[in-house]
C-alpha cells in the first residue's frame, strides 16, 4: 500500500507542477496578446489586470508547492524525493 501512495503522490505532484505553469504562462500570454492587439484602452486595462491575477495565482501556487515539497522531505529525510 506504501508504494501506491508513493505513485500517487508524484502524480499528484506533476499534476499540480502543470496546473500550476499552466496558471503563470496563461497569465503571461493574456498581458501579451491585450498590449499587443487590445485597442480599447478599459479593455486592455481589465485584461492586463486578468492576466496580472492569473500569473500571480499561478506563482503562490508553485510557491506553496514547494514548501509542501520541502516539508514532506524534511519529515523523511531518509526518503527519496
Amino acid at each position: 500500500m506504501g508504494k501506491v501512495y508513493e505513485i500517487l503522490t508524484k502524480i499528484s505532484l506533476v499534476i499540480n507542477t502543470i496546473a500550476d505553469w499552466f496558471l503563470i504562462i496563461a497569465g503571461l500570454l493574456l498581458i501579451c496578446w491585450s498590449l499587443l492587439s487590445v485597442d480599447v484602452t478599459e479593455a486592455k486595462y481589465l485584461l492586463i489586470g486578468a492576466g496580472a491575477i492569473l500569473s500571480a495565482s499561478g506563482f503562490w501556487f508553485r510557491r506553496l508547492s514547494l514548501k509542501k515539497r520541502a516539508k514532506m522531505h524534511d519529515d523523511n529525510p531518509g526518503q527519496g524525493k
